[in-house]
């Protein structure tokens, strides 16, 4: 299967030193990790946790290829996993339209009225995404900082992550066993299969297009395309898995199905979505 989300190569700096190679910038983590050589053994890089306070800067000299890109880069190069506690101190856009990343300050980044101008969205990520402020409890514990917003799926409005690490070549939504059981009272979600998420083996339906839409905050009404996709109970005990009321994750491919940018604004709490036009076919893309 392939392995697909966004990326870029260029060189980064932390107090550790200069690294070069490439990056993923992960939507769905909330710590930044980057690999460095053991002692002696240079060829074994380990993963550790880094903080905005610890010297991270990016350089002018990155680079990136059209559409998504590959989570693995060849020959092992990946030097680092980009999270939320960096993504949250910039407005970022992820496009698909011309194969970039785009970094702004607060003070250069795109007022409200010009991304609307732009056919932009305005999706809430209040008390999920943003840089201050009281988080939502969901579990007894505080909800973790990844782009949060309402989605709609066979009726239900509930709040969905959206995790650009979140890898596969097929579009797919997870949901968490509150949500399960929820559906299983109203719908048909047909014949159960299997998928290998990560280290799990979850329970998946395959749903026809037309049952999931994003919802736009001013509107109150459901945008963009509704594709075919595949629908995966998440297991485990992390993110949407522990918690008690009913909750979803998008999947890169679906997310990018559906949209061909999005700008991420933790300063607004907010994430601004440009829907896609054409339809995306994922064996292109992720190769």
């Amino acid at each position: 299967m392939n392995q697909c989300s966004f990326g870029a190569a260029g060189t980064l700096k932390t107090a550790a030193g200069t690294a070069n190679g490439w990056v993923v910038f992960d939507t769905g983590g909330s710590n930044t990790l980057v690999r460095t050589a053991q002692k002696g053994d240079p060829d074994q890089p380990t993963a550790s946790t880094i903080t905005v306070g610890e010297g991270f800067a990016f350089e002018a000299s990155f680079t990136t290829r059209n559409g998504l890109w590959d989570f693995r880069a060849p020959g092992g190069g990946q030097i680092a996993t980009i999270g939320t506690d960096i993504l949250k101190s910039w407005a970022v856009r992820l496009s698909t339209v011309d194969g970039k990343v785009y970094f702004s300050d607060d003070k250069h980044a795109c007022a409200a009225r010009q991304l609307v101008a732009a056919g932009f969205h305005r999706l809430d990520t209040a008390g999920y995404y943003q840089r201050s402020g009281k988080k939502v409890i969901v579990s007894k514990l505080a909800a973790a900082t990844v782009p949060t917003v309402e989605i709609n799926l066979f009726g239900y409005r509930v709040p969905a992550q959206l995790d650009t690490g979140y890898m596969g070549s097929e579009p797919q939504l997870q949901i968490n066993k509150a949500f399960l059981a929820l559906l299983k009272e109203t719908v048909n979600l047909g014949p159960a299969e299997t998928r290998k998420v990560g280290k799990f083996r979850s329970e998946a339906f395959a749903i026809p297009e037309g049952d999931f839409a994003l919802i736009d905050s001013d509107t109150r009404q459901p945008f963009g395309r509704r594709p075919p996709f595949v629908l995966v109970v998440k297991e485990g005990e992390g993110g949407i898995a522990a918690w008690s009321v009913p909750a979803a994750q998008i999947s890169s491919v679906l997310f990018f199905s559906i949209a061909d940018a999005v700008e991420l604004r933790a300063d607004q709490h907010t994430m601004w979505v440009h829907a896609r036009v054409e339809p995306l076919d994922a064996s292109t893309i992720c190769k």
